[in-house]
């Protein structure tokens, strides 16, 4: 990536897999939004770096916010069908799609001053339900199954 100009907009697009954390029957993710430590930096100025900074008043496209505002877009693909999907860090908009696919939305650009984190539960009350993830890694292939009762 080239120099920045200002003004200009970035965007960075990550496509992410990573295993999620199940307790009592809810999935949860966590999406690192802030810089809790850095090494070799003493805490005090880690905790410095990784503060919400504001656009300069003299800043020639100054908009009320932070100067770092972020959109998130999740394509949620958990293989069996869900009751719940919320963000207890942030408001999103969910939306079903065909497979199960789910899509979320941030409802709006937010300031990366805390973690994204989303959780979902599936149908409560239903029959087992079974999902398959074939994934492919350096020429061999694997599959997990995961079973709820």
């Amino acid at each position: 990536m080239g120099a920045i100009a200002p003004g200009e907009e970035v965007a960075v697009v990550l496509d992410l897999q990573q295993v999620v954390a199940v307790e009592g029957g809810r999935f949860t993710l966590r999406f690192p939004m802030v810089a809790r430590s850095v090494p070799g930096l003493p805490e005090e100025e880690a905790a410095a770096l990784a503060a919400p900074r504001r656009k300069s008043a003299n800043a020639s496209n100054a908009a009320p916010g932070l100067v770092n505002p972020f959109d998130l877009h999740v394509d949620l693909y958990p293989g069996i069908r869900l009751g719940r999907i919320e963000s207890p860090s942030h408001a999103v908009r969910v939306a079903e799609k065909a497979g199960p696919l789910y899509t979320v939305d941030l409802e709006r650009a937010a300031p990366a001053d805390r973690d994204f984190v989303l959780a979902w539960e599936p149908v409560a009350g239903v029959e087992a339900q079974a999902a398959l993830y074939p994934h492919e890694r350096d020429g061999e292939r694997y599959v997990l199954l995961m079973v709820l009762l």
